[in-house]
């Protein structure tokens, strides 16, 4: 007669109930303004299973632990999206969006002004939409402006 001994190892892994958390968005413009009327979608990484059904205003509760990408749409301004780790009861996620223009649309910007008095000078300030910088130009007598530096960077101006 054989005998044969199996030898079994292994590991034990303790698996408990699903953990589930909460996940709050907000968003905000380059300035610092809190953005409303925000278009969220939370979708599982790897599944691409959208929790947006979940979602009360800015909040989805009941969310299981897990690796999510959120994305963030607001009217007017580019949509914007992040990975998020939900290993925790609660994770707020705070969203920066820029304004939605297309640069390399324009050739260049003009507009009209009044006129100022004869012993002044009148200046126009064009603001870049994001970052820092800007422009100062003289007027002409024609009351017209076009700011010639317009495309001479990759700066969008307003």
């Amino acid at each position: 007669m054989f005998s044969v001994a199996l030898l079994c190892s292994g590991e034990c892994v303790q698996v408990g109930p699903q953990q589930f958390g909460r996940v709050e968005v907000s968003a905000f413009s380059i300035p610092g303004e809190r953005l409303s009327t925000l278009d969220i979608d939370l979708l599982e990484v790897g599944t691409h299973k959208s929790f947006k059904s979940l979602l009360k205003g800015a909040v989805a509760a009941k969310i299981p632990y897990g690796t999510y990408l959120v994305r963030v749409s607001v009217p007017g301004f580019r949509r914007s999206e992040r990975e998020i780790h939900l290993n925790q009861p609660e994770v707020l996620v705070r969203m920066q969006l820029s304004v939605s223009i297309e640069c390399g649309g324009f050739a260049e910007i003009r507009g009209s002004i009044h006129s100022a008095p004869a012993d002044h000078e009148l200046w126009v300030k064009v603001v870049p939409l994001q970052g820092v910088g800007g422009l100062r130009l003289a007027s002409a007598e024609t009351d017209l402006f076009s700011p010639a530096v317009w495309t001479s960077d990759s700066t969008c101006y307003l």
